[in-house]
Formats: structure tokens, sequence, C-alpha cells
């Protein structure tokens, strides 16, 4: 594992480990070394199935979400990792469009069933509908904070719903 401000085409971010300082060379401290065994099978069982992710995230619990676009696969503990993620590379060609949360946390060969959740697609602040609606919002409010402050507070809560999901 090697820490760069460089994003590389078909490399995943790996998010989520936490350590205090960093020496070039040297094996990154974090809390549990078992971490890096993990990562190495995950990445070995994803180019066996030819997905390349994001983002590989690891919550708080080392509970561990794969970004594919606007669609998160929520593997859960290192468990079952294998047949979690080819059962998952299976399942996303038909997620393609959609935003959401494939939960995979208790897959197994015996629990079989995986629930996707589906998310509003974030919003892009330069649509001009949105802009449109922020104008009116504004005259029928008579304030300069009127048609803003509403827009804010629902940001926070799709950006905290989506944190959620991650931890």
């Amino acid at each position: 594992v090697e820490s760069s401000g460089t994003l590389n085409e078909g490399i995943p971010v790996i998010a989520g480990l936490s350590f205090d300082h960093l020496v070039v060379n040297e094996k990154l401290p974090v809390q549990d070394d078992k971490i890096f065994n993990t990562i190495l099978t995950i990445t070995q069982y994803l180019m066996k199935n030819k997905l390349v992710p994001d983002k590989v995230f690891f919550g708080a619990e080392n509970d561990i979400t794969l970004h594919f676009g606007l669609v998160k696969v929520a593997l859960g503990k290192d468990e079952n990792l294998k047949l979690k993620i080819a059962d998952a590379a299976s399942i996303l060609p038909s997620l393609k469009d959609q935003c959401g949360t494939l939960h995979m946390e208790n897959y197994s060969s015996e629990k079989n069933s995986v629930t996707f959740q589906k998310e509003d697609p974030p919003q892009e602040p330069e649509n001009s509908e949105e802009s449109n609606n922020e104008d009116s919002s504004e005259d029928a409010n008579s304030g300069e904070e009127g048609g803003t402050e509403g827009q804010d507070s629902s940001d926070e809560a799709a950006a905290s719903s989506s944190e959620q999901g991650e931890e």
C-alpha cells in the first residue's frame, strides 16, 4: 500500500485507514496490520472479476465498502470476500444507471440474498433548473437568505446520509 496524492487510472483509492505519520518506503503504521492482507485479498478478487472500483473504503470497524460511480457495494467484514465480490460482479451491470448501496454485509453461501437501497443522485450546483428555483424562492421570501438556506440543509442531509452508509 502506497500513500499518494496522485490518482492513477485503474487503481482504486483506499480510504478510511488511520495513521499518524508516514515514512517513505516503510509500512504504514495502522492499528491492525491484518488490514494489508485484506487489501491484498480484495485487490486479487477484484482483478479476477475484472472490477475496478473508484474507491475501497474501510469504516471505523473495518467494514468494507466498494465505490463504483454512484453505486456502493457494502461488503461488511472481511468474510466471504471471494463469494461477495464474484456475485457483486454479476449484479453490478444491472445497477449501471442507478444510485444507491448494494448491501452484501451478511451475504454467504447459506444466506445468498442481497438488497439494493436506492438513493437520490447528488445534485449538480450549476443546474439551470435549480437556479430558477432559487430565484423564485428568493422572490417569494423577499429576503437574501430565502431560497438558499433550505438548499444548504438538504445538501447537508444528503452528505450525512451518504456518510452514514459508509460507517
